[in-house]
């Protein structure tokens, strides 16, 4: 709506483009560590990740420094895996999933980055991965959390995850400004509106639709360039 309305009044013919997408439900996301030393733990369910359906009681394994051909001898098997990395540069995507499923995770704990400030991130598991490759369910915790775990020796946890995933509607926007010589050469600058729900979105990425939506406005004033330009903000 808004978008759309501010390409309009800059003079660029704009369409709204719906279409359907998956919806991630949350209700309950929590983590706590069982027997000694037990606390709660700063949390974000991994959207389109695997659920509990309420809270479930795991054994906690260190999975760290090795390979996956080392997780049977390591003992991993029915456990939840702490692994700590940096979820945002190694996402919990489908080839981890498929690659660690003959070893039969119960659960995945994965980090933010060591320093990461601004609370829990969230990353996403592919909506459209979930169908073909089941994950269990997935947590993002901080990097010093998790140290402070392995070095506590917290060997049991208790992780609710409880959502649900269906059928949604979003839009992208599309306007274009028409070319004066090359009319059938397009050129597309665009950028995404949609933003984690555990963050304010600034950068990621209201500052990029903002740039599209100048870079519009200022090349309409200016009266368009020798090919046809499509302004597009994806949804």
């Amino acid at each position: 709506g808004l978008l759309a309305e501010r390409f309009t009044a800059a003079g660029l013919s704009t369409t709204l483009r719906p279409f359907d997408t998956a919806v991630w439900h949350q209700t309950a996301a929590a983590l706590e560590v069982v027997g000694a030393g037990a606390r709660h733990v700063a949390m974000t369910a991994v959207p389109f990740g695997g659920v509990t359906n309420g809270p479930v009681e795991y054994d906690l394994a260190f999975a760290d420094g090795f390979g996956l051909e080392d997780v049977s001898a390591a003992g991993l098997s029915g456990k939840a895996w702490l692994m700590p990395r940096d979820a945002y540069r190694d996402y919990p995507d489908r080839a981890l999933v498929e690659a660690a499923a003959p070893f039969a995770p119960a659960a995945f704990l994965f980090t933010a980055a060591p320093g990461h400030r601004g609370g829990v991130p969230t990353v996403y598991y592919n909506f459209r991965d979930r169908v073909a490759a089941p994950a269990p369910p997935m947590a993002i915790i901080a990097f010093d959390d998790a140290v402070a775990m392995a070095q506590s020796g917290v060997s049991r946890i208790r992780l609710t995850i409880d959502a649900t995933a269906g059928p949604g509607r979003s839009a992208n926007v599309v306007a274009v400004l028409p070319g004066h010589r090359l009319p059938e050469e397009i050129v597309v600058v665009c950028a995404h509106v949609d933003s984690a729900h555990t963050s304010p979105g600034a950068c990621d990425n209201a500052g990029g639709a903002a740039c599209v939506l100048e870079l519009a406005r200022a090349a309409a004033a200016a009266g368009g360039f020798a090919r046809t330009v499509h302004f597009c903000v994806w949804g």
